[in-house]
């Protein structure tokens, strides 16, 4: 019995342990499907992008060559019939072999290079099958040319989608470092407007960045201090032309630097900074005017006093 015992233990823990090794071989090949899956979508995405960008290249292409057609001009458009005349002069001057400037009597024949042929073993070929084996090799040499030309626009393309490949991944790159400097610079900003609000020779731009802080976040470095929420036009009194349009720039720094958040805000207070200069403007051309015609009326009444202590001067000595 304790050998039929230890019998069927050893058989149930090799069962176990087979159980074991096939439940790991399932998983290691459930794991190399999901890899391989991954692989796969990252090919089938990449291809994606780089036929989207080699269309975008098609599509920047043949709208240029269309621009270009329209922007050419009647006389581009027609045939250069002067061209096309001396090309057919030139298929038609041919050389011959009495008129040709090399002098040669043979110019038009199939040249033979006799030794040639004879050292590769050919020098029995007839005059037809050294010209078939001419053009044969022609047509071969054209052949092998063609392919070389196909494979290197094939190396071009491949370059160009490089190209393109790394310009789209610089301009994303450009795009994360333009954000964080943006950030920076409204970071910036505001820490400005905390240190001219602390040490009191604080801007218009200052009071109106804390008015619409409050809002959004709680400003560092002024926890503790507390200042009243009045209303933001306030801070316009008292200003002159020339304020009112330093302020309207320090808005247009906040507004880029945060392009985002409280836009409609900033956009509206605009409006009425240009309203307080409208009316600024209008008040010194009307005080201007009240001046000038003040002016003029002094001048008249002094030469009227002037007259008139004449004439009771010269009564008087009557």
């Amino acid at each position: 019995m304790g050998h039929k015992d230890k019998d069927k233990r050893k058989r149930r823990h090799e069962r176990e342990h087979d159980n074991e090794r096939r439940k790991k071989k399932k998983q290691r090949k459930h794991h190399e499907h999901n890899s391989l899956s991954s692989d796969s979508d990252k090919d089938d995405r990449f291809d994606q992008r780089l036929n989207a960008l080699r269309e975008e290249k098609k599509r920047k292409k043949k709208k240029e060559k269309e621009k270009k057609k329209e922007m050419e001009t009647s006389e581009e458009k027609k045939p250069d019939a002067e061209k096309e005349s001396s090309f057919t002069f030139d298929d038609e001057a041919k050389y011959t072999n009495t008129n040709n400037p090399f002098n040669d009597p043979n110019l038009t024949s199939t040249f033979i290079w006799t030794k040639k042929l004879a050292a590769e073993g050919k020098a029995e070929l007839s005059l037809k099958q050294i010209e078939k084996m001419n053009r044969d090799r022609t047509l071969k040499n054209l052949a092998e040319m063609e392919e070389l030309k196909r494979n290197r626009e094939a190396r071009d393309a491949a370059r160009e989608d490089l190209e393109m490949i790394k310009r789209d991944e610089e301009r994303r790159h450009n795009s994360d470092w333009y954000a964080t400097e943006e950030g920076f610079l409204l970071s910036q900003a505001k820490l400005r407007t905390q240190i001219r609000l602390k040490e009191g020779r604080a801007k218009p731009i200052d009071f109106l960045a804390r008015y619409i802080s409050c809002d959004n976040e709680k400003i560092e470095n002024m926890k503790d201090e507390e200042f009243e929420l009045v209303d933001p036009v306030t801070y316009l009194r008292g200003l002159k032309i020339r304020d009112l349009e330093d302020l309207l720039e320090d808005i247009k720094v906040y507004r880029r630097v945060d392009p985002t958040d409280n836009s409609i805000w900033w956009t509206d207070f605009c409006t009425v900074v240009r309203h307080e200069i409208r009316k600024l403007s209008n008040d010194v051309n009307s005080t201007y005017a009240r001046e000038s015609v003040h002016n003029s009326v002094q001048s008249d009444i002094t030469k009227l006093f002037k007259v008139c202590f004449a004439f009771s001067q010269s009564s008087t000595t009557l």
